[in-house]
């Protein structure tokens, strides 16, 4: 069983740097609920919207790699019913950000 100890300190506007860094997205966040992860509503012009996900620290680099794989087989599958992951500019469906008081977050977009 995995233990989660903390969810990851973020606030918006640093989730947000993190999105334009990475995803060259840019737009509006408001925090949505979430148990273990920062999740985020990204609303870019347009009108189109995304969850940012910000991983929590405690949570294996293995268990989001099957998620992500998950994610990307149930989107597959469900011609789209079921959100895809977006690629960041590296090309990762998983990226690492380190904020301006050095603390390191993995991030994802779906």
């Amino acid at each position: 069983m995995i233990r989660i100890h903390s969810r990851p300190d973020l606030d918006e506007a640093v989730a947000l740097e993190a999105v334009r860094e990475h995803y060259g997205l840019d737009g509006t966040l408001t925090p949505l609920p979430g148990y273990r992860d920062r999740n985020f509503l990204l609303e870019v012009e347009g009108g189109v919207r995304y969850v940012v996900k910000v991983s929590c620290p405690d949570q294996p680099q293995t268990i989001l790699e099957f998620e992500n794989r998950m994610i990307e087989r149930l989107a597959e599958d469900t011609n789209g019913l079921v959100p895809g992951l977006v690629a960041a500019r590296s090309g990762s469906t998983l990226v690492e950000h380190v904020d301006p008081a050095g603390s390191t977050h993995r991030l994802r977009i779906l």
